[in-house]
């Protein structure tokens, strides 16, 4: 019977036991997979917002007591980075003050790959996992999987995800990996050449049939951009280098992630311009605006940045004259007198070309009306006008037959209130004006009024925060039905792509289209009716930014 016992012990020991291990090791594999594409998914969140983020992972694998039976010693993994490596974009040129950085020549950076494998008794062909330029690899003897989207490249957007600090843990225990946003990436960068290729290398532990799989669909042979795919075998990494089509406009993405250590926070490098241009009129109060930029080209805080006219009339007011977590300072600039202004920021203790930028600004005097504003007279032959800030009461009569009320070249303006405080994070456009015929008088408010009881210029407001995200967007069209009262007709949200590409310049937004709200607006066509093949007068009675009216 002993004998028996053995023999059966002996069978389970060779038979048995490695299966039964093969089966913990399969399933550790799979809990690895996830916890790794967790701290992946956290890289990637993390290149653009400011935060930090924890995940564990669970290293090795303990096998279970089993008696009278023999297990091998613990599986132990292994997470860590692999040593620096070097990423290089070349032929990019950007436009504006970002081309002083970006101005053709080589800009290079460093990254690393992370990177698991585990030490298994029995399930000796386990992957090893990576993940490497922002994609989440599954490493097998000659076989590397994608599983996660490829970042790389992906149309017309180039997203460079760099990996910052050392990590090395082994071991059966649960490993705790802390990341932390080093620099993270708000804002993409236009950068193109005309004539040579755009070029991008980078380290990677994958191989060309990776990348040739996982971006495939990014080839100019499948209506990409990629032109070129080579990758160069090397130690500790092969070397990807990746050719863009010439002439066209790509929009470049930069961000530094810290894993396992300290965050690298980034060094101002360069300023631009911010995001108010345009004109200003006489008296009237403008916004000025810079960003202070690292080496990634993403905004710097806490930077000291001193700004001038320095040529031409006016004067600035400083509102913050340190960046702010979007790495933008701000002026108010104020002029008595007409003109070109030229105002020039800086940092630093010996500014150059990078620690410089400039804008210019245009002042116009305007006309004295009847009224006391200060516009151009408004006329049927050059139906356009030009409003800034806080002029209100305006009238224009004799615009006849007026089809679109289109707005152009907007700035908006930080001033909230009553007590025009800045507030760093948001933007401003109010308009409310009246259009009037006869005994007929509609009033339309951009954005939406709360209260028409008796005065009709309490509007909340159109807000753009940084970034490009739009809230009170929502126009609303009143017809008069007594002396101080207003029956609303109809009202529609403007659509953020049309809000967008008026705040980008690219297209006017008119208010009697249609087309420009997203689900309509029913009060615009009943505008449109009653003006079209009328002569009409227009009154501004609440304004609050800058934008180019046209009526015709």
């Amino acid at each position: 019977m002993f004998g028996l016992v053995m023999l059966l012990l002996a069978s389970l020991q060779a038979t048995a036991v490695p299966i039964w291990n093969e089966d913990i090791e399969f399933r550790h594999d799979g809990e690895v997979r996830s916890s790794v594409g967790d701290v992946h998914d956290d890289i990637v969140e993390l290149s653009t917002r400011r935060a930090d983020r924890s995940n564990t992972v669970e290293l090795g694998v303990r096998y279970p007591t089993r008696p009278f039976l023999l297990n091998p010693p613990d599986a132990n993994g292994r997470l860590r980075t692999l040593p620096n490596g070097t990423v290089t974009l070349s032929n990019a040129t950007a436009a504006g003050e970002a081309g002083d950085y970006f101005d053709g020549t080589d800009r290079s950076f460093v990254t690393r790959t992370v990177a698991y494998e585990a030490d298994y008794s029995e399930y000796r062909s386990a992957p090893r996992y990576l993940i490497d330029n922002g994609g989440l690899i599954e490493q097998h003897e000659g076989a590397d999987l994608a599983r996660s989207d490829p970042m790389l490249v992906d149309g017309t957007r180039i997203n460079l995800v760099l990996v910052h600090g050392s990590l090395s843990r082994s071991g059966v225990r649960d490993a705790s990996v802390m990341t932390r946003a080093g620099s993270p990436s708000a804002d993409a960068t236009a950068v193109s050449n005309e004539s040579s290729p755009v070029g991008i290398t980078v380290p990677t532990a994958a191989g060309q049939s990776y990348w040739e799989s996982a971006l495939g669909d990014e080839l100019a042979s499948a209506g990409g951009y990629v032109t070129s795919i080579r990758v160069t075998a090397g130690e500790p990494y092969n070397t990807l280098r990746l050719e863009l089509r010439p002439n066209v406009t790509y929009r470049l993405r930069t961000a530094q992630v810290s894993v396992g250590g300290d965050r690298a926070d980034g060094a101002p490098e360069y300023l631009t311009r911010g995001e108010t241009t345009g004109t200003t009129a006489v008296g009237e109060h403008r916004e000025v605006e810079y960003v202070v930029r690292d080496r990634f080209s993403n905004p710097v805080a806490d930077v000291d940045v001193e700004a001038a006219v320095v040529d031409g009339p006016g004067e600035l007011v400083a509102a913050n004259d340190t960046s702010d977590d979007d790495g933008t300072v701000r002026y108010r600039y104020v002029s008595d007198r007409a003109g070109t202004a030229t105002v020039r920021a800086t940092f630093g203790s010996a500014p150059g070309a990078l620690e410089t930028a400039e804008q210019s600004i245009a002042v116009h005097s305007g006309s004295e009306s009847t009224d006391g504003c200060r516009f151009p007279r408004w006329t049927a032959a050059d139906p356009t006008v030009r409003l800034t800030n806080a002029q209100e009461g305006c009238a224009w009569s004799g615009v006849e037959s007026v089809d679109g009320v289109s707005l152009s070249d907007p700035n908006l303006t930080s001033l909230t209130g009553a007590n025009e405080e800045f507030d760093p994070k948001r933007q401003y456009f109010r308009l409310g004006f009246t259009v009037e015929s006869g005994d007929t008088a509609y009033y339309v408010a951009v954005t939406r009024t709360t209260d028409l009881a008796s005065d009709v210029v309490d509007l909340d407001g159109l807000t753009r925060s940084y970034g490009g995200s739009w809230s009170n967007t929502n126009v609303q069209v009143y017809r008069r039905v007594g002396d101080q009262a207003f029956e609303l007709r109809g009202e529609g949200a403007l659509s953020s792509s049309a809000l967008e590409e008026w705040y980008q310049r690219t297209r006017s937004v008119d208010l009697l289209d249609q087309a420009a709200y997203g689900s309509g607006n029913p009060g615009v066509d009943e505008l449109r009716s009653f003006t079209s093949g009328r002569t009409v007068t227009i009154r501004f009675l609440e304004f609050h930014g800058a934008t180019t009216v046209t009526a015709a």
